[in-house]
């Protein structure tokens, strides 16, 4: 079981708690370390040590390699059992963690054949790295200008696309305000209209109630007759200080006036 940095100091904690100074003691003296007794561990129970052969390759056949996954690290073949420490049986259970993958050694470039390189030689393999650095700087100088230029431009673009927003926004407002206003001269003009309309049918109404009035003051007044000379009266005779008098019975109904 791998224990990890999360988990170690609780296990350290309960290990502290249980542990006694008797206990310490008991250890060191049981595995021979304190007082030193190299005959504490029965050796019967140890396992011959067999590494030695494994350090060697075998060529003839690799049933005792024990390899590793360069990508994963797991191993190909439980070295627990190879080494004979524990049984087939085991090794699903009782597997080592996975080895850090060893990065692969880039191989080294071999040199076939030999020349003599002169004074001259030298100056011109370095005057061709110079011109090479010197390229090579160019070219990361230019990359950052395009790149620059390129940053401006969508700089650039985006300002005008952002002027353009702001631009088509107040068109949009003045067309509204335009709307609203033309809206507003509509609903005046109405009103103009509608006052205009209503003053025309007063202006009718009063001219018709005044000539129903002359007319029917007309029919009135000449509903008068002298008993004298026998001429009418006129709808204008108060104005011009003529004036009737008359009995007011109903028997009667004689008019006279003063000419």
């Amino acid at each position: 079981m791998v224990i990890g940095k999360a988990r170690f100091p609780l296990v350290l904690k309960h290990a502290l708690d249980k542990a006694t100074p008797a206990s310490i003691s008991d250890a060191f003296a049981v595995t021979g370390i304190c007082p030193f007794n190299p005959d504490a561990v029965d050796k019967s129970q140890l396992v011959a040590a067999s590494f030695e052969k494994y350090k060697q390759r075998s060529t003839d056949s690799d049933k005792d390699v024990v390899t590793t996954c360069t990508t994963c690290g797991s191993y190909a073949r439980n070295p627990l059992v190879v080494h004979g420490l524990i049984p087939q049986e085991l090794s699903d259970i009782l597997m080592p963690p996975p080895v850090k993958p060893q990065p692969q050694k880039k191989s080294r470039r071999l040199v076939t054949e030999a020349r003599l390189i002169s004074g001259a030689d030298m100056l011109q393999q370095l005057k061709e790295k110079e011109e090479e650095e010197i390229k090579k700087r160019e070219g990361i100088e230019r990359r950052k200008i395009e790149l620059k230029e390129k940053r401006e431009l969508k700089t650039k673009m985006e300002q005008e696309k952002k002027a353009k927003r702001e631009q088509e926004k107040e068109e949009r407002v003045k067309r509204r305000e335009q709307q609203e206003e033309e809206k507003r001269q509509r609903k005046i003009t109405r009103e103009e209209q509608k006052q205009k309309r209503n003053k025309e049918r007063e202006e009718k109404r009063k001219q018709k109630q005044k000539s129903t009035v002359h007319v029917a003051e007309h029919l009135a007044a000449s509903f008068y007759a002298c008993d004298v000379c026998g001429i009418s009266g006129e709808a204008d005779d108060e104005e011009r200080g003529i004036a009737w008098y008359g009995c007011d019975k109903d028997c009667c109904q004689r008019w006279y006036h003063d000419d």
